[in-house]
């Protein structure tokens, strides 16, 4: 069984977007329902180095149920087949499994993976015992590959 510790989706609203679109999204891209989603979200504003304000907005999922329902959501065979033979690029050296999803899409209702750079970025750390990060690679491959 693929375990994972926790599932982040990150999203950044720009100065020309409007938080509150970004954050449906993101609860959009999350599958949480309104309260589960406020306790899962937080939000930073920051300056970006142009010296424009941006809002970080990140939500976290560390429930067994929460994480599975969201992959689930996200990732439908297609995108699954997509992402299984980049399952090593897309890990990083902490184990940490990352892909992308259009934020627009997300704001208009719809699922989407993307390589663009305007994204709700994803990322997943999976349980592995022995941890190692051929292992993560093993699991996150295997359960793109037979869960799709």
């Amino acid at each position: 069984m693929f375990r994972v510790h926790w599932l982040r989706l990150r999203a950044t609203a720009h100065a020309t977007e409007d938080p509150a679109k970004v954050r449906g999204a993101l609860r959009f891209a999350s599958g949480l329902d309104e309260d589960a989603f406020a306790a899962a979200c937080t939000e930073q504003a920051v300056e970006s180095h142009h010296g424009g304000s941006l809002v970080l907005l990140e939500a976290t999922l560390r429930r067994a149920r929460d994480v599975r329902a969201c992959l689930d959501h996200l990732l439908d065979p297609a995108a699954r087949q997509r992402l299984a033979p980049q399952a090593d690029a897309r890990t990083d050296e902490e184990g940490v499994f990352w892909f992308r999803l259009d934020k627009q899409a997300a704001a208009q209702g719809r699922v989407a993976t993307t390589q663009g750079e305007d994204a709700i970025q994803a990322c997943l750390k999976p349980e592995v015992h022995p941890a190692s990060r051929a292992r993560v690679v093993a699991a996150v491959a295997g359960f793109l590959e037979k869960e799709g």
